[in-house]
C-alpha cells in the first residue's frame, strides 16, 4: 500500500511538472532587425525587412495591424515592408508592426520616417529644380510609380518661358513629365530649370473713339496694342457688349444698331481688355451713340465718296457754310469712324481756325463759319483757304473775307 501510494505521487508530480513546463517554457519571438529612423524623398521607394527569432525554434509571422502608412505593401511571411511616399505624405510618418510565434506576441519599435520634398532633397531619385531667376515662380510637382510631373507658375509680373537643363531646352509647356524607370530617373539623376522672365502689359496704341452711329450702319473699329515682350495678345470686353454687337480676339468690333436701338437705348458705352495671358490692360471707356438713318442727308442718299463742296457765300462777311461728305467704303454700308479736321489757313499757311477735329460716321454735315464767335475774331479781310482731311483724303479750297 505505501509503496503505491508512493508510486501515485511521483506519478502526479510529473503530470504536475510536464504542464508547468507546458506554460512557463515558451518564449515570445525578438526583433534582430527593425527599421530605423530615416529621411526619405517624396516619390522614392523604400524597402526594408524586418527580421525576429524565436528561441524557441518556432515559425515567426509578422503582421501589419500596427502604425503602416496607407499606400504600403507588406509582406507577413517574411516581414518585407515597400513603401513609396507621396507629397500627401511629407513630414513624419511612424511605422510599428508586430511579430508572433502562435502563442505570444511582440511589437517593434516606433520608427519615425520623414519624407521629405524630393525637389530639394538629395535622396532617392535625386531630382533637382531651379527656378531662373528665384523669384520668378514656382514649382509645383506630384509623382506616380513611373514618372514625375512639373507645373510651373509664374509669379505676378513674371512669365513663364521653358524646361531646361544644363545642355538644352527641354519643353515651353508650362506642365513637363519625366519618366521614372526602377524608381530612378535616367543617369539616376535630373537637373532641371524652370525659367521665367519679367513680364510687361500690353499697351493701347487704338482705342475706340466716342462715336455717334447711324441706325441699320454697320459700324467697324479695330482696337490695336503692343505688347514690349512680343508676346501674342487677344482682346475681351469687359463690360456687356451692345446687342448683336461682337468683339473678336483679334480686336475687331462690329455692331449693326436697329432703329429699336435708337427708340429704347441709344447710347451703350464698351470697355474692353487686351491680354498676353497673363497681364491685362483696360480700354478707356467709348461712349457709342445711335442716330437715326435720316440724319445722313435729306435725300437719304448713301455717300460713297469723299467731298469738301465751295463755300457759300463767297466772298462773305461775317459767316459762311462748308459742306462735306465722309463715304461708307463698299455696298453692305460697312465702315469705320474717320478722325476729320476741318481747319482754315492764311496764305502764308498758319492755322487761323479748326472747325472740326472729331471722328466721323459716313454721313452729310454742314459746318458753319463765322469770324464773329469762333476763334477767328480778328481776322482782317484777305484771302483764306479751308482743308478737309478724312483718313487719306485732303482737298483744299479757297474763300473770300471781306469787311
Amino acid at each position: 500500500m505505501k509503496q503505491f501510494i508512493l508510486v501515485f505521487v511521483i506519478i502526479s508530480f510529473s503530470v504536475l511538472f510536464a504542464q508547468n513546463k507546458d506554460t512557463t517554457e515558451n518564449h515570445a519571438p525578438v526583433f534582430v532587425k527593425e527599421i530605423p529612423d530615416t529621411t526619405v524623398s517624396a516619390g522614392n521607394a523604400i524597402q526594408f525587412s524586418y527580421k525576429a527569432i524565436d528561441s524557441d525554434g518556432d515559425s515567426v509571422k509578422y503582421f501589419a495591424e500596427s502604425l503602416v502608412p496607407t499606400n504600403s505593401f507588406f509582406n507577413s511571411a517574411d516581414g518585407k515592408l515597400i513603401w513609396r511616399p507621396s507629397l500627401l505624405q511629407l513630414g513624419k510618418n511612424y511605422i510599428q508592426i508586430l511579430s508572433t510565434d502562435g502563442k505570444d506576441t511582440v511589437l517593434s519599435r516606433i520608427a519615425v520616417i520623414t519624407v521629405l520634398d524630393a525637389m530639394t532633397s538629395d535622396g532617392g531619385f535625386r531630382l533637382y529644380v531651379d527656378t531662373k531667376p528665384p523669384d520668378g515662380g514656382l514649382v509645383l510637382r506630384s509623382f506616380t510609380s513611373t514618372s514625375a510631373t512639373l507645373t510651373a507658375r509664374a509669379n505676378k509680373d513674371y512669365r513663364f518661358i521653358n524646361w531646361s537643363n544644363e545642355n538644352s531646352v527641354l519643353s515651353s509647356d508650362s506642365i513637363y513629365t519625366l519618366p521614372i524607370k526602377n524608381g530612378l530617373f535616367e543617369n539616376d539623376r535630373a537637373n532641371i530649370f524652370a525659367n521665367f522672365r519679367v513680364n510687361h502689359a500690353p499697351v493701347f496704341v487704338k482705342e475706340m473713339p466716342d462715336t455717334a452711329i447711324m441706325a441699320t450702319t454697320k459700324y467697324l473699329f479695330k482696337y490695336e496694342a503692343v505688347d514690349p515682350d512680343g508676346d501674342s495678345l487677344k482682346f475681351y470686353p469687359s463690360t456687356p457688349l451692345p446687342k448683336q454687337s461682337v468683339l473678336l480676339e483679334n480686336g475687331l468690333f462690329g455692331w449693326v444698331p436697329s432703329n429699336n436701338d435708337f427708340i429704347f437705348a441709344n447710347k451703350s458705352e464698351v470697355i474692353v481688355y487686351v491680354t498676353d495671358g497673363n497681364l491685362k490692360t483696360f480700354s478707356r471707356k467709348t461712349t457709342l451713340r445711335i442716330r437715326e438713318v435720316s440724319s445722313i442727308g435729306e435725300n437719304s442718299e448713301i455717300p460713297k465718296q469723299f467731298s469738301l463742296s465751295q463755300n457759300y457765300p463767297n466772298p462773305f462777311n461775317p459767316e459762311t457754310t462748308m459742306e462735306f461728305t465722309i463715304p461708307v467704303v463698299d455696298a453692305n454700308f460697312a465702315s469705320t469712324t474717320n478722325h476729320v479736321t476741318l481747319k482754315v489757313y492764311d496764305v502764308l499757311g498758319r492755322e487761323v481756325a479748326t472747325l472740326v477735329d472729331e471722328y466721323k460716321q459716313p454721313g452729310n454735315y454742314k459746318v458753319i463759319f463765322n469770324v464773329k464767335t469762333s476763334h477767328a475774331t480778328s481776322l482782317p479781310s484777305g484771302v483764306y483757304f479751308y482743308q478737309l482731311r478724312a483718313g487719306s483724303f485732303i482737298e483744299t479750297k479757297k474763300l473770300v473775307l471781306l469787311k
